[in-house]
């Protein structure tokens, strides 16, 4: 956040105003972002226990999950 904010100038989440570290819902972003990783961590290792091809099959979950939480583009 610090280097899209502060160094690249782009107003990412939150307007300008709120300077490069963000406001209140940045920490809550960056906790979730945390959470979303552990949780990756974990499927993967689980695909590894159980599946032949995990990293295929984990491709796949990420690739899905990435387009079900995607915005659509504004018009």
């Amino acid at each position: 956040m610090f280097l899209v904010r502060g160094v690249l100038g782009v107003a990412a989440f939150a307007p300008e105003r709120d300077g490069a570290m963000g406001d209140a819902s940045t920490g809550l972003l960056a906790g979730g972002a945390a959470v979303a990783a552990l949780v990756a961590t974990l499927l993967l290792h689980l695909l590894c226990l159980g599946t032949p091809q995990p990293w295929r099959f984990f491709a796949w979950i990420v690739t899905l999950a990435t387009l079900v939480v995607t915005p659509p583009p504004h018009r």
